[in-house]
């Protein structure tokens, strides 16, 4: 079958088309299609409003409006008869007409693109929307004539005539022309795979009663496929006339690519001043080499050996924001290129691990050092820690590796051959410490990456007695030659927080790893274990055969449990080799595959498999459920991927080896053919934001807002921070945040509910926020949130959160229903009471605390949105007795991107507050991507500062107090002084002082860097604490218990006593929605109202039973004469 396909594009953008009017430019925000539903004229069947454009689809035309100019264009196909017209790509977004008397609402949903079918013989007419612009594609049907294809183009004039215009073409490109109006529309073009190679097809416009298309019959071959939408932005080779392979790949802020790997060819390219432009030798692997390309991978920047007379092999790149290029590998040279400063200057024996930095363009050595014993090792990765200090991870056979410092590794080598390593450089390469990891069996360390300040490491090991720690997901070893490892330690001294194996009966490899903005781990690796733990609602949930399959796990941040885990693979052998995220945690892994029957997507990059061993990429959603992208890439030579790295503007860089010469590679890119030898080094850069995988994590949301990232174009943006989908218990708390740039003038923010698919959305009253924070969450809370943000130029909804409620009555044991006050008192007192009293509490645990509360705490309370600075930070600082200041312990934290950071202050203090303010110092290399919000402990919120149009870079000893006399939005970076916050802090005046209070931060974007300095609380009271007044306004004490603060306790609140009480203890927590948590820990905050009596942090029989009392009667008050402090309701 013969598929073609001519791209001929419409596109309102600087790049591809050219409007002008009177000298404007005209470009388009994102766009999609809506059928008509009687909104215009019966004869249009599809129509699309932009900010700048709109088109609307006649059964033989499409009428473009530019909005500019106040024309319209008519482009005309003539004869044709299309025998359908329909909606293409659905998206979740729709419009909703309220029409008729009883206002009875119609939803339109809306598409992402419109076909034609068989808009001329054989031929299909494909408009759609790309990056926020008109396209429209013709495919060609296989036995079908392109050159049956023609176009006219009108305009309509004055007199509300359509008046044909005859074009002007010029090499291909059309020009149309009409009084102060031209448009440019780019030059068609057709695309064909033919073993393995990208080929444009060849086509000449000229204009015959119309545009036509003359394309000669042997400028493609009929018996391959080709390509429906080609999303390969550029692919190179690179390579001399010997072995070559790319090994790691990473992009700067400006797009520009760096590619580290090795070769023996002493043809490689290099540049002129670089630092080293001759081979230095090797039998191996030869030379490394370091080589930047421009951001079409056009055009070589500098590219430079690296290496001694014998084998050396980089295995890591990583970039700085000078631009200064880190690389870490294994040498055999002794004369390899080393710095006079260097921790160790010469090598200690066998091969020897290396790090390496090097300047920006690649001129001078910075620095330079082995590393390692009288053996081999290598250094396999590394990481910077927020401090910009190095942490290398590796294996080493020495048992005189270097180690130094204090910290909790092991000393000395643990046996079993190969033992892993980690060695810590401070930002000056000053060495901080190091030591081995493992035990009696071979542990090789292969990846690593931090989350705030802890290191995530992972690799495999043959060791049954390697340290895991209980709680983990999998403390036992699986089986068979090795199992992977998944560690989580301290960066300070390498101490263990979490690990675990991840594997089955046979062999199991982590081979790489990533995070994401809220600590999840994702591993991919090899598996031979058709037993390995995959999730029953993953993708792939069996084996796929051969030797083995490629593994995609997602944990929890603390490592106890699998959030998703799949199988990808087919009958023969593959392995998954690197991991990446994008903005929306989409997964791509890329690695090698024999299997020509590999998990495809039909019409994506290459559907077809080449032959041997080829490399694939494949995108699967955030919930692991669903392959969004598959892709074979290769020819009829082996091909294997080794890393993968996504940028912040949703491309897609892999990079490895192949031997094929009919590589997929774009013309005119670097290198487009084959350099020679056995083996070049290829690199592919691919669009992952293509239609392919529209929709994803978008849930009933509108075009113009999606939870994917940021609104492509000019105007307001909007978009989500996640998690998108997020599942409470009843009772719990959940904050939802929206991210907004590009506003003009004032925003203003309404939120929106609703229940189920297909309602409407209700407004919800006082919502001007571009924060939701739900409390107390109901049953009928369930549904979809989403926020209509306008600006003085316009408005644009954001995609939808969905929430999902569990309600607590499920689970629970016979005779407690919910609002039945006596279902648990006498079920209780009557019934479970008699097992209490022997001492018992088996009869609510079981039924309550398992179906209930559990799920309660562990899913519903800690939202897990953002990151969470840990501990309850009690606060240093001046008391006094009727004013005082509390400092928060954060000094230089990292702010975490497109993520909450949170931090604590508790303060003990009782009192009444009459007066706060908020001092905050913070840096941020773009403070419009900062929201600051401070949380009472009684949970007032109160916005300091929101996306401040202003910009700038810091906030120094800036002091929010609503008696300043300039407000935060007039100020100027960098903010210091005194200022009014966007919020009334007045609104604190009358809560008690003691409790927890929160700093919320909010990088709503990607990209920028920013630290926490330093912040303060300063309270003024009403009154002292020794006076006895108690001004009018002053809150009254409430119950712990009594978590919404209403004098009354629901089931879900008792509920919650009764897990403490069975579970024997509890301690200060902040995460936890009465401030406590299970089990012994930080005991720096009041006691439980209900545990009066000793022992203390723990609530006793009879403690529970009063409590018990207080929620049958129906509520309480108050009081000083009872042991507790609270009195039933009268």
């Amino acid at each position: 079958m013969q598929n073609f396909r001519l791209i001929f594009v419409f596109l309102l953008g600087i790049f591809f088309l050219h409007i002008s009017s009177l000298g404007n430019n005209i470009t388009t925000s994102p766009l999609y299609f809506e059928p008509n539903n009687n909104r215009f004229v019966p004869d249009v069947y599809y129509f699309s409003i932009g900010n700048t454009a709109s088109v609307a689809c006649y059964k033989n035309a499409l009428v473009f409006y530019i909005h500019d100019s106040q024309k319209y264009y008519r482009i005309v196909f003539p004869e044709c008869n299309p025998q359908n017209i329909t909606g293409s790509i659905p998206l979740s977004s729709y419009s909703t007409y309220i029409k008729g008397v009883n206002f009875i609402p119609k939803l339109v949903h809306h598409y992402k693109a419109v076909l034609y079918q068989e808009v001329f013989p054989g031929i299909d007419l494909y408009l759609y929307e790309h990056a926020g612009n008109f396209k429209f594609d013709f495919i060609v049907h296989p036995n079908s004539k392109p050159d049956t294809i023609s176009i006219n183009f009108e305009i309509l004039d004055t007199s509300q005539k359509w008046v044909p215009i005859n074009p002007e073409i010029d090499e291909n490109n059309i020009r149309i022309v009409h009084n102060h109006t031209k448009l440019d529309f780019y030059a068609p073009c057709a695309f064909q795979w033919v073993n393995g190679i990208l080929n444009k097809i060849p086509i000449r416009l000229y204009y015959d009663n119309g545009v036509k298309f003359s394309i000669p019959e042997s400028s493609y071959n009929p018996n391959y496929p080709l390509l429906i939408d080609p999303t390969l932005l550029a692919g190179t080779y690179l390579g001399g006339n010997n072995t070559d392979k790319i090994i790691d790949v990473k992009t700067d802020s400006a797009g520009n690519i760096y590619l580290v790997g090795e070769t023996k060819s002493l043809n490689f390219p290099t540049s002129n001043g670089s630092l080293q432009t001759t081979y230095s030798g090797g039998d191996i692997t030869g030379d490394i080499f370091i080589t930047k390309l421009n951001p079409t991978a056009n055009n070589l920047l500098f590219s430079t050996f690296l290496g001694g007379s014998a084998d050396d092999s980089a295995t890591s790149i990583k970039i700085d924001e000078q631009r200064n290029i880190y690389i870490t590998g294994i040498t055999s040279s002794s004369d390899f290129p080393i710095t006079t400063n260097a921790f160790q200057t010469s090598n200690a024996g066998g091969r020897d691990a290396f790090i390496t930095k090097i300047n920006s363009d690649a001129t001078e050595l910075i620095y330079s050092s082995y590393i390692g014993g009288s053996a081999d090792e290598s250094i396999m990765d590394f990481a910077f820690l927020p401090d910009n200090s190095l942490v290398l991870t590796g294996w080493t056979q020495s048992t005189n590796f270097p180690v130094i410092g204090i910290s909790s590794l092991n000393s000395t080598f643990s046996g079993g051959g190969l033992d892993g390593f980690l060695f810590k450089f401070n930002s000056s390469f000053q060495p901080i410490w190091s030591g081995f990891i493992g035990t009696s069996g071979i542990d090789i360390c292969k990846t690593i990456k931090i989350f705030g300040e802890d290191i995530i490491l992972g690799g495999y090991t043959s060791s049954t007695s390697f340290p895991t720690i209980q709680g983990s997901f999998q403390v036992s070893y699986g089986g068979g030659n090795y199992d992977s490892f998944i560690m989580k330690l301290s960066g300070n001294n390498a101490s263990i927080i979490s690990s675990t194996y991840l594997g089955g009966s046979l062999i199991d490899l982590c081979q790489a790893l990533t995070c994401d903005t809220y600590g999840n781990v994702y591993i991919t690796g090899e598996t031979s274990s058709n037993n390995f733990p995959v999730t029953i609602s993953s993708f792939q949930v069996g084996y796929g055969g051969g030797e083995r399959d490629v593994f995609i796990t997602k944990m929890a941040p603390n490592l106890d449990q699998i959030i998703f885990s799949t199988y990808l693979g087919g009958s023969k052998t593959e392995a998954g080799l690197g991991i990446g995220l994008d903005a929306v945690s989409r997964v791509y892994v890329v690695g090698y595959t024999y299997s020509g029957d590999f998990p495809v997507i039909p019409g994506t990059l290459q559907p077809s498999y080449g032959g041997n061993q080829d490399t694939f990429f494949a995108c699967l959603n955030p919930n692991g459920n669903t392959l969004k992208y598959s892709t074979f890439y290769g020819g009829k030579g082996e091909e294997k991927a080794r890393s993968v790295y996504i940028s912040n503007s949703n491309v897609m860089y892999m990079v490895g080896e192949t031997a094929s010469n009919l590589l997929p590679i774009t013309s005119g890119t670097f290198q487009t053919s084959f350099g020679g030898g056995t083996l070049d080094g290829f690199l592919a850069c691919i669009d992952v934001s293509s239609p392919t995988n529209e929709g994803e994590g978008q849930t009933e949301g509108t075009i113009e807002g999606t939870s994917e990232g940021s609104i492509e174009g000019e105007g307001l943006r909007v978009w989500l921070i996640a998690p998108v989908e997020r599942t409470i218990n009843e009772g719990g708390t959940t904050t939802f945040i929206i991210g907004v740039s590009g506003y003009v003038g004032t925003v203003n923010y309404q939120w929106q509910f609703k229940s189920i698919v297909g309602e409407e959305y209700i407004p919800i009253l006082n919502s001007n926020s571009p924060m939701l924070t739900l409390r107390n969450i109901q049953f009928t809370s369930s549904g979809f949130y989403r926020c209509r943000v306008s600006d003085s130029l316009g408005t644009v909804f954001s995609s939808s959160f969905k929430l999902t409620v569990l309600q607590t009555s499920e689970g629970a044991t016979e005779g407690i229903s919910e609002g039945n006050l006596e279902g648990v008192g006498e079920g209780i007192q009557e019934g479970i009471t008699e097992g209490m009293e022997e001492g018992s509490v088996e009869g609510i645990a079981e039924g309550q605390m398992e179906g209930i509360v559990e799920g309660s705490m562990e899913g519903g309370i800690s939202e897990g949105e953002g990151t969470t600075e840990e501990g309850l930070i009690e606060g240093e600082g001046a008391f006094y007795p009727c004013g005082f200041e509390v400092n928060g312990a954060e000094t230089h934290s990292l702010l975490k991107d497109k993520a909450q950071n949170l931090y604590y202050i508790y303060v003990p203090n009782e009192g009444t507050l009459n007066d706060l303010i908020v001092n905050i110092s913070l840096t941020h290399d773009n403070l419009q991507q900062i929201l600051i919000q401070i949380v009472s402990p009684r949970g007032t919120e109160v916005f300091l500062l929101i996306y401040p149009t202003q910009g700038g870079t810091a906030l120094l000893n800036t002091s929010f107090d609503d008696n300043a006399e300039v407000s935060i939005t007039d100020g100027v970076s960098p903010f210091t002084g005194n200022y009014k916050p966007i919020g009334y802090l007045g609104v604190l005046r009358g809560e008690s002082l003691q409790g927890t209070w929160m700093l919320r931060i909010v990088d709503s974007e990607t990209g920028g860097r920013g630290y926490l300095e330093s912040w303060k609380l300063l309270f003024n009271t009403y009154a002292c604490p020794e006076e006895g007044n108690i001004e009018e306004g002053e809150v009254v004490k409430y119950h712990s218990a009594d978590t919404d603060k209403n004098y009354s306790f629901s089931l879900v609140e008792v509920l919650r006593v009764i897990q403490i009480f069975n579970f024997g203890s509890y301690h200060c927590d902040i995460n936890g929605e009465d401030g406590y948590g299970l089990g012994i820990g930080e005991q720096n905050c009041n006691r439980h109202s209900s545990d009066y009596s000793e022992p203390y942090w723990s609530i006793t029989f009879h403690e529970l039973l009063r409590l018990i009392q207080l929620f049958n009667i129906g509520g309480y008050s108050p009081c000083q004469d009872t042991e507790d402090g609270f009195c039933p309701i009268q």
